[in-house]
């Protein structure tokens, strides 16, 4: 694994640790009736789950890059 991969890797980690804590702001937002705190950890999710998105997208993109176009276009193909 190239340090790209492994800082991507990396980065997918701190943003499953953040997601953790988002879903206890969830939670103690909804226990408390907190309206606001609830919204401003729906709006957090959001963002992390558009971080993990890209995140995803760019090792794809370098697993592709490092195993070569052809075996992209074998997949794909009928």
């Amino acid at each position: 694994m190239n340090p790209q991969t492994l800082r991507g890797l990396g980065r997918l980690a701190g943003q499953a640790f953040a997601a953790v804590t988002v879903f206890r702001a969830v939670h103690h937002a909804r226990r408390d009736g907190d309206t606001l705190r609830l919204l401003d950890a729906v709006v957090n999710a959001l963002a992390i789950a558009t971080t993990i998105a890209i995140l995803v997208r760019e090792l794809r993109e370098r697993r592709l890059d490092a195993g070569g176009v052809e075996r992209a276009v074998d997949e794909v193909a009928p």
